[in-house]
């Protein structure tokens, strides 16, 4: 996923360009280079009631903050200021690099010495040279950090009393170890004390349009919300176009715990003529919208009838906070999340907003992916042998270790998943769980066509269950097979889930508790893939050697997806065309005659575990045979077999 933000706060198609909507842009894409666009503008609320006496006002009176109008748009609404540790005068396009700098300690050379200092990873003086560095340790493959600040004092036709805050902002993105569409964000609101603040909300605000900017002018009017409490996520789709894909907003953490503050959530319908959006935006009706005034529901709003479409703006906010002290910091994380569908298959929004819980929870710690075991496979009598030892080369998957994993805690310290970490490790454990078997009988392998056929887990007498405690097995015998086919298997390797208990608020108001179980880790089906074409067993006697298919017949389909040897369907051609000899002698002689016996062809064979060869129907001096009824010799150790064979063209 994509996604456009600015030095100053704002986030989406805006942050491009201001208030100047530019044809064909695309502020928050998914899947890149697709044109759906989901996010024209969107960013920070901070609401407060000022005691503004030193200005001659003398009472309390709402005062809001935001990256998200800019003053030309509404004068009494201050957009937050420049400073940024950051290049300010250019907006970015929020992709994902792999940071070079020892990726494995997620540390920055951000002052340029050439080191990853060690007091980049908690801002303390650890290496004793008297500085803390500008290094900081990075969450992602690509973080971004800005800062902007409200302390200016403007006089005008509509005079801004600044908030006296400042913002640091953080984003994070993945693109190697998290494939999942979720970009979280995360403002960290520092009161410099500049003057009291009373019943302080603090909020995101987000206009959603979500289409497809080169083939829909009006996609931006077609939006419809709804929302899932246990998941503390709002999603917003395209209801006319069904190839769109969704865009959800998912918050990971709020101010203050949710049993202390009241958490709102809104959609509001901009649409001409409806009630949630006044014609002139001031300070006082998004305040009102902070506090949940206005429009006066309960704390979450209800779904958007799913036959409703219109232009659409999610508003969160949380508070009253009353004691917000002076150099005290609030914290305010949420994950821009899409998908292909919104709640169906693994691929969803609903499931990605889950992953983006469990990330947060996690500490950003992407999900630790398994290697794939090294797959030897022998050919029997109709069956294979498959083996998975680990060889000593490569990942052993056992030694899979999670240094994030919240479920491992429950394991006792002296127990096989948590005893003798490897170097460098101090918590989580091994997270190894089982083996997984399976085979595709589909001539071109694709991952979709496996099957899996048997599995193996710990046989673990302490902690939960997780699948049916088989223990481990390393080998396994595929038997019944057909002689001739081509199989494909794959192994994986998989870990047991991670868990996160989140606290949540509910349609009606109450805070409860969801637990949220991550899948559990699997290694790629394709990293193990091999492919495995079953032989025809060699013959030890007189007369066992047959031709296939006999007679054989030009109108029929002979490849692989109709079950016969010429190769794929869709690169097939004529000089494909082929026969086999089967069962042959592991050392032998073929000659072809015509039934006048003329000798057509001679072939030679020699294979102590292989019993087929296949010919190409092409004469010996390169001539296509015509059809008629030919005759075949095998001369072996064991004598001389002779038999009959027909093309028919």
């Amino acid at each position: 996923m994509k996604l456009w933000l600015s030095a100053q706060g704002k986030i989406g198609r805006y942050s491009l360009y201001g208030s100047t909507r530019i044809q064909n842009e695309v502020g928050c894409e998914y899947p890149p280079n697709t044109g759906f666009e989901h996010i024209s503008e969107g960013g920070l609320l901070v609401g407060a009631m000022i005691d503004t006496s030193d200005d001659n006002y003398g009472i309390l009176i709402p005062k809001v903050t935001s990256v998200f109008w800019s003053e030309s748009d509404n004068p009494e609404i201050h957009i937050l200021g420049e400073t940024s540790i950051n290049d300010t005068s250019k907006p970015w396009y929020y992709t994902s690099i792999l940071n070079q700098d020892e990726p494995n300690r997620r540390g920055i050379d951000d002052d340029g010495d050439g080191l990853i200092d060690e007091d980049e990873l908690d801002g303390i003086d650890n290496d004793d040279d008297g500085l803390i560095d500008e290094d900081y340790g990075a969450m992602s493959e690509s973080d971004y950090y800005c800062t902007f600040t409200d302390t200016i004092k403007i006089i005008g036709s509509q005079n801004h009393i600044p908030l006296g805050i400042k913002v640091i902002q953080k984003s994070y993105a993945w693109e190697k170890t998290l494939y999942e569409p979720i970009l979280p964000i995360e403002y960290f609101i520092i009161n410099l004390g500049k003057r009291k603040l009373f019943d302080v909300y603090i909020g995101i605000l987000i206009d959603t349009d979500v289409g497809n900017v080169f083939f829909d002018k009006n996609f931006g009017i077609n939006d419809n919300a709804g929302y899932w409490p246990e998941l503390m996520t709002s999603y917003v789709t395209n209801i006319i176009d069904k190839n769109a894909t969704p865009v959800g907003i998912t918050i990971l953490s709020v101010p203050e715990s949710l049993k202390q503050i009241r958490y709102i959530f809104r959609w509001l319908n901009k649409s001409l003529h409806s009630s949630d959006f006044p014609y002139e935006i001031t300070d006082s009706v998004l305040y009102n919208w902070m506090n949940g005034t206005s429009p006066d529901e309960p704390p979450i709003r209800k779904n958007q009838p799913i036959t409703g479409n219109s232009d659409i703006y999610i508003l969160y906010s949380f508070g009253p906070i009353n004691n917000w002290a002076i150099g005290e910091t609030l914290k305010l994380s949420f994950a821009v999340v899409s998908g292909f569908s919104l709640n169906s298959g693994s691929h969803s929004l609903y499931n990605n907003a889950s992953i983006a819980q469990t990330l947060f929870a996690r500490g950003y710690a992407p999900p630790v992916y398994f290697p794939a075991p090294k797959l030897r496979i022998e050919p029997g009598f109709r069956n294979v042998m498959l083996n998975w030892a680990y060889t000593g080369s490569g990942i052993n998957p056992v030694e899979v270790w999670d240094d994030a994993n919240r479920l491992i805690e429950i394991y006792p310290p002296n127990h096989w998943r948590r005893v003798n970490p490897p170097e460098g490790h101090q918590t989580g454990g091994r997270i190894f769980e089982g083996y997984k078997l399976y085979r595709s009988e589909d001539p071109a392998g694709t991952a979709k066509s496996f099957v899996m056929i048997s599995q193996w887990d710990m046989k673990d007498s302490v902690g939960p269950k997780f699948g049916y405690d088989t223990g481990i097995e390393t080998t396994f015998v595929d038997e019944n097979l057909t002689t001739g086919k081509t199989y494909w298997y794959a192994v994986t390797s998989f870990g047991i889930p991670d868990v996160h208990v989140m606290d949540y608020v509910d349609w009606d108001g109450r805070v409860k508790v969801e637990t949220l179980a991550a899948g559990s880790s699997e290694s790629s089906i394709l990293a193990s893939r091999k492919r495995m074409k079953l032989p025809f067993s060699v013959s030890h006697e007189l007369g066992k050697v047959l031709v296939v298919p006999n007679p054989y017949r030009v109108d029929e389909d002979y490849t692989y997806e109709m079950g016969g040897y010429e190769g794929r369907a869709k690169v097939w051609n004529e000089n494909k065309r082929r026969i086999k000899f089967i069962h042959l002698p592991p050392k032998c002689t073929v000659r072809i005659f015509t039934v006048a016996g003329e000798i057509v062809a001679t072939l030679r064979h020699e294979d102590e575990s292989n019993g087929e060869m296949d010919w190409n129907m092409m004469s010996g001096s390169n001539r296509t045979i015509a059809s008629g009824l030919y005759v075949f010799t095998v001369e072996s150790e064991y004598g001389t077999q002779i038999g009959k064979f027909v093309v028919i063209r």
